[in-house]
């Protein structure tokens, strides 16, 4: 996964998810800078990618990260 940065650098995450029987977990690491951020998401048990999907979008607007398809 890549983020272009404001010199036009590209970026490098990794992104963890933990589906569990309440919560969801998300874990983005930044492989430049070595930030982490995480966000916490109730599972949703009828279909678990609703609630990982849902979670990346927050983590990633929370976070002003902003994906480009390379």
């Amino acid at each position: 996964m890549t983020q272009q940065t404001r010199s036009g650098a590209a970026a490098a995450f990794s992104l963890g998810i933990d589906i569990g029987g309440t919560f969801t977990d998300i874990v983005l690491y930044d492989d430049v800078t070595g930030a982490s951020y995480t966000y916490k998401k109730l599972t949703t048990p009828d279909d678990p990618t609703r609630g990982v999907i849902s979670g990346i979008r927050h983590l990633f607007k929370r976070e002003g990260i902003r994906l480009y398809k390379g």
